[in-house]
């Protein structure tokens, strides 16, 4: 049983990551552009927060990146030295 909670976080845990930057962009360009359009609809406190929500999720997913291509690598390297 544990094994398949272990395999499904392997899949959740980048998917999840995928998600959350995809919504930390959409939420940061569309205030920013809704503020453009119509100033004053967000504050700069509320633009500011999502910025920060958006570098962290950014951070996420460069590190999760990161990981996957040295992964790749390292398995590219495995298969061209047996």
């Amino acid at each position: 049983m544990l094994s398949y909670i272990i395999s499904g976080l392997y899949y959740i845990i980048p998917v999840s990551a995928v998600l959350f930057f995809g919504i930390s962009l959409f939420r940061y360009y569309y205030a920013k552009h809704k503020n453009k359009r119509v100033p004053g609809t967000y504050s700069e406190s509320q633009i500011k927060s999502r910025k920060i929500c958006l570098i962290v999720s950014s951070v996420i997913a460069g590190v999760l990146a990161i990981v996957v291509l040295s992964f790749i690598g390292l398995l590219m390297m495995a298969v061209a030295f047996m």
